[in-house]
C-alpha cells in the first residue's frame, strides 16, 4: 500500500490499482482501488482513496478460466 500511496504523492495524480489485504479470518481479499493526491490549506500533502472488494468478481473469473482450460483439455482428449 504504501508503494502505491509513493506513486501517487511523487506523481501527483490519481492511480488506479489493485491491492491484496487479510481479511480479519486470515484469507485475502482483492480491492480495486482508486487513490489521489490533495493537500490541505497549509500545504500538507495527502492521499486520498476509495476501495472497492473486487474478490469475488476476481475468484469467479479464475474459476471461469479454470474451467475454459479444463473445456480444451476435454476436447483435446476427444
Amino acid at each position: 500500500f504504501l508503494a502505491n500511496d509513493r506513486k501517487v504523492l511523487d506523481g501527483g495524480r490519481p492511480i488506479q490499482v489493485y491491492e491484496l489485504a487479510p481479511d480479519r479470518d486470515g484469507t485475502t481479499r482483492t480491492w480495486l482501488n482508486i487513490k489521489f493526491p490533495f493537500a490541505d490549506a497549509a500545504g500538507r500533502r495527502y492521499v486520498g482513496g476509495v476501495g472497492i472488494d473486487v474478490t469475488d468478481r476476481v475468484r469467479a473469473e479464475q474459476q471461469k478460466r479454470d474451467l475454459e482450460r479444463q473445456l480444451y483439455q476435454a476436447q483435446k482428449m476427444e
